[in-house]
């Protein structure tokens, strides 16, 4: 599995493909209908709907069934924390809470776009933790134990795998599965230029389970969005006035 996620990472970088990859289809080629299957990976609540709102509510108003899943909870967000308690803590038990509070945000904003409660999937996996699960924690080994959490496991009721260690043997098993049940037509997903981590790591996850998944299934086609980069956008601030070029 190592040599595998090696093989993955400098593959990427070096902007190979694997037979598994979908090809990227152009923005203005983006089209829906009602057998599409739009599966929406977010490394975070919120980021569906910073990356994808628009692409989920185009989709269903072409009757196309859409799934939405969240990576993590976002539990180690000490920022956001502050934001919204209007204080600083360091008790585990209060990330908890805002991971949960975070997902039941993300739930009420996907349901009033129109996406049923039941294709709405958490994985509670670390928040800031899972590129590192992806590079190291694999095999027989101690899992990883959450930023601000301090926990080993998903540790939320509402999570797809209650207990799951935080290995990555637990993050591949869950994404392979939603995906052979689901049978996505199109995945949009953080692209692996993304400065966060977890955005990162999350597209490394998709593709080793898309190669482990070759023969299995129809290749989806692959639509990475943008959440944050360095020096994009530019220049900074509101310009509706500026045409958006595709580069």
């Amino acid at each position: 599995m190592r040599r595998i996620i090696s093989i993955v990472i400098f593959s990427i970088f070096l902007g190979l493909r694997f037979p598994a990859f979908a090809e990227e289809a152009a923005v203005n080629e983006i089209s829906f209908n009602e057998n599409d299957k739009i599966l929406i990976l977010a490394p975070h609540p919120d980021d569906e709907a910073i990356g994808a709102c628009g692409v989920i509510e185009k989709a269903l108003k072409k009757n196309a069934k859409v799934k939405v899943v969240c990576y993590t909870n976002g539990d180690s967000n000490e920022l956001s924390f502050i934001v919204y308690e209007k204080r600083i803590t360091f008790r585990k038990g209060e990330f908890l809470h805002m991971g949960e509070v975070r997902r039941r945000e993300t739930m009420w904003a996907m349901v009033s776009l129109g996406v049923r409660p039941e294709n709405i999937i958490f994985l509670g996996y670390p928040d800031f933790g899972t590129l590192e699960i992806f590079t190291k924690y694999w095999g027989n080994v101690t899992p990883y134990k959450g930023l601000f959490t301090k926990v080993s496991k998903v540790s939320y009721r509402e999570a797809m795998s209650m207990n799951a260690p935080y290995v990555g043997e637990s993050i591949l098993k869950d994404i392979e599965k939603i995906i052979l049940d689901f049978k996505p037509t199109k995945i949009f997903i953080s692209h692996p230029g993304d400065v966060n981590r977890d955005r990162r790591s999350l597209y490394l996850f998709l593709q080793v389970a898309l190669w482990n998944l070759e023969g299995r299934i129809e290749s989806p086609q692959i639509f990475p969005y943008i959440i944050h980069v360095a020096r994009w956008p530019m220049p900074r601030g509101y310009h509706p006035e500026l045409e958006l070029k595709k580069t």
